[in-house]
């Protein structure tokens, strides 16, 4: 990095060095050729100090340089994820509406730090996405949003099993969908991605009827990934039963230690879920 910053400064002192040469040579050579008179020559001096620069960029000076490569490997990479929820009654009115920023899950076993790592080290293949709103941590009941494609369909029949057996209200929906950076023109050594660097899950999941419990509000939500082995692809990652679910990133939503109220919510309304990463 010192020698990084040794350059920036040395760039920026030769450079002040040639814009003071184009400036005072030709004033020097004229004075030199013509025998100007002293005050001819302070004239254009003069004028010459306060002319406009013909040019709009202006190097760092070496205090900058060093400011802006100290600054770089100091600040770290953050997984931003915001959160928009909206209530809706049967008559498609809006009962409530709430927006919140959620946490990267890096405490737990198969957290979402975890994930990432192994993502971008090819030890594991992404699969589908799925979303879960709860009463409390302990998903007592879950509102279950997945992507309508094999392991979504899957998930949404074995989640219904393990709920229904303990007698706790759940309700699962196949339509979360993706909005995420595309490939320019469809040809990736064309140009590269094109769009926003973000990605945003949407999908609409339904209160579910009491069981032997009510679901009466949403007090915690999540975001997850059903990944693979890296010798999956993505689109075989969709189906392939040998897969295993990691939670991303999570929120309570109980009102304490700074967190959002609860969202009180009555069986048979709609929750249209939107969530949007972005990578800083």
């Amino acid at each position: 990095m010192s020698k990084g910053r040794n350059r920036k400064g040395t760039a920026g002192r030769v450079l002040v060095w040639m814009l003071r040469s184009a400036l005072f040579v030709p004033l020097i050579a004229g004075a030199a050729g013509f025998g100007q008179a002293q005050e001819q020559s302070n004239s254009a001096l003069n004028e010459i100090a306060h002319a406009k620069p013909a040019a709009t960029y202006s190097a760092p000076t070496a205090p900058q340089a060093e400011r802006r490569a100290a600054g770089g490997p100091h600040e770290g990479i953050k997984v931003h994820g915001h959160w928009v929820i909206e209530v809706k009654n049967r008559d498609g009115s809006l009962a409530a509406r709430r927006e919140f920023e959620n946490s990267l899950i890096t405490t737990s076993l198969n957290n979402g730090g975890q994930m990432l790592a192994a993502l971008l080290g090819r030890v594991i293949s992404s699969g589908i996405w799925m979303i879960d709103l709860s009463p409390s941590p302990a998903e007592t009941g879950v509102i279950a949003i997945t992507e309508p494609k094999g392991n979504g369909v899957v998930a949404c029949n074995g989640l219904q099993k393990q709920f229904s057996s303990t007698g706790s209200p759940f309700s699962c929906s196949t339509n979360l969908s993706l909005t995420a950076p595309a490939i320019y023109k469809g040809e990736i050594n064309q140009a590269g991605l094109t769009g926003p660097s973000t990605l945003t899950l949407s999908g609409t999941g339904v209160v579910p009827e009491p069981s032997q419990s009510s679901f009466t509000q949403i007090g915690y939500v999540a975001t997850a990934m059903i990944v693979c082995a890296a010798t999956d692809t993505p689109a075989a990652c969709t189906t392939d039963s040998n897969d295993y679910s990691i939670y991303f990133t999570s929120r309570n939503l109980d009102g304490l230690n700074g967190d959002p109220p609860p969202i009180s919510v009555i069986a048979g309304q709609t929750v249209n879920v939107m969530v949007t990463f972005s990578f800083q």
